[in-house]
C-alpha cells in the first residue's frame, strides 16, 4: 500500500523518531510506526535520512496499526525508503493545514499538560494541528524543553516539547503565535502518586516567523 504524506513532524522518541503527517489522499493526519517493540514503534533515524519537514513523500505502508488511543497509526515497510516528490515551504504548509485545524474547546481533552486514564477514555484521536498564542519555549530544571502557550483563552503550562529544533536552547524563545502539531502517547507515566499520566507532546513547532528546520535522520 502506498501513501503520499506531507511530513509535519519527526520528533524525538526513544532515541529515534515519532513521524506524523498529512495523508494527502485520505486527507487526514496519520502517524507512521514500526513494529520495533524495544522503541515502542518508533521510526529509525536512518529511514528518514535525506528528508525534511515539509517534504511530500511516497511511503510504503504494510497496514493500519491502530491501538486503543492512537487510531491514526500505520505500519511502515522499512525496507522501502521514502521517495521525495515535492517540498512545501512553511508558508505553503501552514496554508494547506488551515482546513485541518483543531477547534475543540480544550486542547486534547483538558487544559493541563497531561491526561489521566479517565481523560483518555473520553478523548478520541492522538494528533492535532493547532494554532496557539503567547508562546514561551524554555528549559526546565532538568534541561527538558517545555512550552507555555494560550489556546482558546486558556493557559497551558510546561507542556513537553519533542521537536528537535528546540532542544538545547540557551534562552527562552517567545513567539506571538505559532502552529503546533500535537501528539498523545498510548502509554502512561507514573511519578509516585499513583496517577497515570498521558503527557501531551508538542511534536513540531511552526512559528509564524520563519525558522529553519533541521534535516532528519
Amino acid at each position: 500500500m502506498e501513501k503520499q504524506v506531507l511530513l509535519l513532524s519527526a520528533s524525538a522518541k526513544n532515541k529515534n523518531l515519532c513521524v506524523a503527517g498529512l495523508d494527502l489522499l485520505d486527507r487526514r493526519l496519520i502517524r507512521l510506526v514500526s513494529d520495533d517493540k524495544d522503541t515502542d514503534g518508533a521510526i529509525p533515524k536512518y529511514y528518514m535520512q535525506n528528508t525534511q519537514i515539509g517534504d511530500v513523500v511516497d511511503i510504503s505502508v504494510v497496514r493500519p496499526l491502530p491501538n486503543e488511543y492512537q487510531p491514526e497509526n500505520f505500519l511502515v515497510d522499512l525496507g522501502r525508503s521514502p521517495r521525495i516528490q515535492d517540498h512545501y515551504s512553511a508558508t505553503r504548509l501552514i496554508g494547506i493545514m488551515k482546513e485541518y485545524s483543531y477547534h475543540e474547546y480544550f486542547l486534547l481533552g483538558n487544559h493541563k499538560a497531561f491526561l489521566t486514564a479517565d481523560d483518555m477514555k473520553n478523548n478520541y484521536g492522538s494528533l492535532a494541528w493547532v494554532h496557539v498564542n503567547n508562546v514561551s519555549i524554555h528549559l526546565n530544571e532538568r534541561h527538558k524543553t517545555r512550552a507555555d502557550f494560550d489556546y482558546n483563552g486558556y493557559k497551558y503550562e510546561n507542556v513537553s516539547v519533542t521537536d528537535w529544533d528546540f532542544f538545547d536552547i540557551d534562552h527562552t524563545i517567545r513567539l506571538s503565535d505559532a502552529y503546533f502539531l500535537m501528539s498523545l502517547p498510548h502509554t502512561s507515566w507514573c511519578i509516585g502518586d499513583g496517577v497515570e499520566r498521558y503527557y501531551k507532546f508538542v511534536a513540531k513547532i511552526f512559528p509564524t516567523e520563519h525558522r529553519p528546520h533541521r534535516s532528519l535522520g
